[in-house]
């Protein structure tokens, strides 16, 4: 695991697509990529970047509702990346089914589907794309590159790249906002607890980058 400190999260953002491996990007949701989006769409440097690369993002996890829907990930990431820098033929990276997104990602990135790079974020009870610390069958699911994710705690099913697919590809980038979230990571990860999803689909990647605004 190769660690990425930052004086702040501006300076991270603005690093992040460096780090990217080939063309095809798994794309998380949720605040920390909200804030991400924003600021992609905004500064300079990374509008430049985007416009001048031809990259194909695709959904790491998806609220299994409309895509106008507030809650929808990637309604959120078309509103807030693609659609400021001209690149809403990526809307089209979207279903509304779990075989929906099944078949979309055979098509676009073969059988099986490999992402060249996968980011992901971290929840305070360490679940990362929709692989949560009560579904312990899910974190476990060696075959299926795709899963149906449910919670209690969250409201909406779920459709989320399984641990498989996580660990398919040839990067994983992890991105932690905040102390309290790197407090959360550095403690889970020096003990190797499994029962956190972040530290047991990340410790089988070949490839991990951690990019966070504090030290740990």
């Amino acid at each position: 695991m190769q660690k990425f400190i930052y004086d702040n999260f501006t300076d991270l953002t603005k690093d992040l697509p460096q780090h990217f491996t080939g063309p095809n990007i798994g794309l998380s949701g949720g605040s920390t990529f909200l804030e991400i989006f924003k600021s992609w769409s905004s500064i300079p440097e990374s509008k430049k970047f985007f416009q001048q690369n031809h990259l194909n993002f695709f959904p790491v996890d998806e609220r299994l509702v409309p895509l106008e829907h507030p809650d929808s990930n990637w309604g959120i990431a078309i509103k807030e990346f693609f659609a400021p820098l001209g690149k809403s033929s990526q809307a089209s990276h979207w279903a509304s089914s779990m075989q929906g997104f099944s078949d979309l990602f055979v098509r676009h990135l073969g059988n099986p589907p490999l992402l060249d790079t996968v980011l992901l974020g971290m929840g305070e009870d360490g679940h990362t794309a929709s692989l949560f610390p009560s579904d312990s069958s899910a974190l476990n699911e060696t075959e299926a590159y795709f899963l149906y994710a449910t919670d209690a705690v969250h409201k909406h099913p779920r459709f989320t790249l399984s641990p498989r697919s996580i660990v398919s590809a040839s990067r994983v980038i992890l991105v932690l906002k905040g102390k309290k979230k790197v407090e959360i990571f550095s403690e889970a990860w020096d003990q190797q607890n499994l029962q956190i999803p972040v530290v047991k689909v990340l410790q089988q990647c070949k490839d991990v980058l951690v990019l966070s605004d504090h030290v740990f």
